[in-house]
């Protein structure tokens, strides 16, 4: 009897213990709120990953279509390019001879010459100095040409022209004030009388013609041309303005939300920074797929190869160097985030670096050196000071686009060094601790001491 009981018992103990268990069950199990916030998670994080590389391209045009500086920064030192001065002497080269018969001319010159009353040795010679006289005629003017090209003027020359050719076009599409061309919706560009009205006015005022005074202002504008894809232009650019500064903090917030609704955050924050990386190294490599597109459609048809190659670097050496700083970037943030996790692996790095800043605290503390109440202040906000540290790495990188490798080195070491400091100031309770048993063994020693000064004295 006694052992049906205890069965009977043991059988009600384990049914207990099976509602206890379905009960922590169900209350464990993700509910459809979480499963939720997971899915809008994952779908926000997903879209700032695919329109990352948009908002990279879309800041490198913008830089490039909306400044003027970037834009001569960019275009002017093809000037000096070896290859782009070949191709441009030669080409000026075959404009002045396609205008100017230089053989002709050459020979011109020698039929002068032989009418002269010349001895007949000076006359038999003349025929053969007339080719080497054109190929030295050809030769000057390659080399004047190259010099030219060359010359450090040159360069100048086609900056401040690039500078001019950029302000006024940017002027035009965004129908500043005073500007003499005008773009219209609907593509018309037409010519603002007024506004040569006025420069002529100042012109004849500042040469003392009285009669300029009485110029009224004119409103009218006359259309020299209309063209549908001039609206086009216009409508790309204003996208490529708007999209390439807001996409990017588009991509940071969409990233921001999506992991701080994720269940396990530091988990989020990883493969966010992961994917981005991957998605900001395919761009990397599309651009320089781009390149062989590039090449193989314009050489040698309308530029030999190493001048396009030179041309397409040049162009994208911009983006190509931000997408490198973010793919930099991005992995640093997977690494923080696998870094801060539970994983088991992040957990046994993080506790080989805490014991050896806790040795080097120790040692201090322990050879009179204490942050006092500073290091407990920072140990107080820890936490709070180092998400502040790489929350301001981020917006100092986003505020100064297009990103580039220097930039976010320099951030990713700053945040190391706050993050070192933070670790070697901070003062845990332990130290005090540790502090006051040296305390204790300095008053003893000092006790002992006044002992033994009393029994000399003695």
């Amino acid at each position: 009897m006694k052992t049906d009981d205890e069965l009977q018992t043991l059988r009600a103990r384990v049914e207990e213990l099976e509602r206890e268990n379905a009960a922590l069950n169900t209350k464990s199990a993700p509910g459809k709120g979480r499963r939720w916030r997971a899915v809008v998670s994952a779908l926000l994080i997903a879209i700032a990953v695919l329109v990352a590389p948009i908002a990279v391209i879309g800041t490198w045009t913008h830089s490039q279509l909306a400044d003027t500086d970037k834009f001569v920064a960019t275009v002017a030192p093809l000037t000096k390019d070896p290859a782009v001065q070949a191709y441009i002497t030669d080409e000026v080269v075959a404009a002045i001879n396609d205008k100017v018969d230089i053989d002709a001319l050459v020979s011109d010159a020698f039929d002068g010459i032989a009418t002269l009353d010349l001895p007949p040795k000076a006359a038999a010679a003349l025929g053969l100095l007339e080719a080497p006289a054109a190929n030295g005629a050809h030769n000057m003017i390659n080399t004047a040409v190259s010099k030219v090209v060359a010359s450090p003027q040159f360069s100048t020359v086609i900056e401040e022209a690039l500078r001019q050719t950029h302000s006024r076009a940017i002027a035009i599409i965004q129908q500043q004030p005073g500007t003499a061309v005008t773009l219209s919706e609907d593509g018309t560009v037409s010519l603002q009388l007024g506004v040569v009205v006025e420069r002529v006015k100042a012109q004849l005022q500042a040469q003392g013609f009285g009669f300029a005074d009485a110029i009224p202002a004119i409103d009218k504008s006359i259309p020299l041309a209309t063209d549908s894809s001039l609206a086009s232009v216009r409508a790309i650019y204003n996208i490529s303005v708007v999209g390439g500064y807001w996409l990017p903090w588009v991509v940071l917030v969409l990233a921001g939300v999506g992991i701080a609704l994720a269940r396990r955050r530091l988990r989020a924050l990883s493969v966010t920074g992961l994917a981005l990386g991957i998605a900001f190294a395919a761009t990397w490599m599309g651009v320089f797929i781009g390149r062989t597109l590039f090449v193989g459609t314009i050489a040698p048809v309308i530029m030999p190869r190493d001048v396009a190659l030179a041309i397409y670097s040049q162009l994208t050496a911009a983006v190509v160097s931000a997408l490198v700083a973010l793919v930099v970037l991005a992995l640093g943030i997977a690494l923080g985030g696998w870094f801060a996790s539970g994983a088991q692996s992040a957990m046994s790095t993080r506790g080989v670096l805490n014991r050896g800043f806790s040795s080097v605290r120790v040692r201090a503390a322990r050879g009179g050196i204490s942050t006092g109440a500073f290091g407990r202040g920072i140990e107080k906000f820890r936490l709070t000071i180092l998400v502040l540290a790489a929350v301001g790495a981020v917006i100092v990188i986003f505020l100064n686009r297009p990103a580039t490798f220097s930039l976010v080195l320099g951030s990713i070491i700053t945040f190391l060094v706050i993050a070192i400091l933070v670790e070697l100031l901070r003062h845990p309770a332990e130290l005090d601790e540790i502090q006051s048993q040296k305390s204790d063994s300095n008053l003893n020693l000092d006790i002992a001491s006044g002992d033994d000064d009393e029994s000399v004295k003695q």
